[in-house]
């Protein structure tokens, strides 16, 4: 799935412990010189609320 179509984390934060969890594993299954082709994969969106 992560070759084929970029994942998009909505709400959630790279700080979060299941995010972290989740990562670590897919990173596990992808050879250090494929990693960088995983920066255009994997796409986070948070909010952040005005002060």
């Amino acid at each position: 799935m992560f070759i084929e179509r970029p994942v998009i984390f909505l709400g959630y934060s790279l700080t979060d412990q299941h995010i972290a969890e989740i990562l670590e594993d897919i990173l596990s299954c992808f050879p250090d010189k494929s990693l960088n082709f995983l920066k255009n994969k994997l796409l986070f969106v948070e909010w952040e609320p005005e002060v």
